[in-house]
């Protein structure tokens, strides 16, 4: 049971990281619109190539026998990072629909969490419900826009996304998890029956 909770508290402080680090990826779009797509392409490619290194340690220390699939995953990981750096302008051009794919996903898994609240007839699920139907038009709005013009509309829309799922994360990740418990032992009782 303790590995349970540990393990939820842990998914928490994650959901905590990714909003903060959403605000400040979304802060820096708005404020160096005409830099950030170069600075995130540089970022990315600079992690994808960490990744690879320590992939490639991996497999080189630890399980060079069975690890076959780390050895590919370490080349592919690396060429793309590379690939990142090298040209970062192909990047761009896919890194609006990747960000605008992000913002709807996590609105899609948002609203469903609004709807459990809503069956449970959780106070406030009305505006978990309404933010979540906002991110994710924004994310639909930069998945369709060029790299140019949406580099500050894609930061509010981040700064936006890492703000809702910062609340949803702090306030309301009791209540969500209070109206599937309400619903879960609501459907055991009608089977039981």
């Amino acid at each position: 049971m303790d590995n349970i909770k540990a393990f939820f508290r842990r998914i928490k402080w994650d959901s905590i990281i990714v909003s903060l680090l959403s605000i400040a990826i979304g802060i820096l779009c708005v404020v160096m619109p005409d830099r950030a797509g170069d600075v995130l392409c540089i970022v990315y490619g600079a992690s994808l190539i960490a990744i690879s290194v320590a992939l490639f340690v991996s497999y080189f220390v630890y399980d060079r026998l069975f690890g076959a699939h780390l050895l590919i995953t370490a080349v592919v990981t690396l060429i793309l990072g590379i690939f990142c750096l090298v040209y970062p302008n192909a990047l761009q051009n896919i890194l609006t629909v990747l960000l605008g794919l992000f913002i709807v996903i996590d609105s899609a898994s948002s609203l469903a969490d609004s709807m459990y609240c809503a069956k449970a007839k959780i106070r406030g699920w009305s505006v978990l419900f309404v933010l979540s139907i906002l991110t994710a038009a924004l994310g639909v709005s930069v998945m369709f826009a060029n790299f140019d013009a949406v580099m500050i509309f894609a930061g509010c829309a981040l700064i936006f996304e890492g703000v809702k799922r910062f609340v949803l994360t702090i306030v309301y990740s009791r209540k969500i998890k209070a109206a599937k418990k309400k619903l879960y032992q609501k459907e055991d009782i009608i089977d039981i029956n």
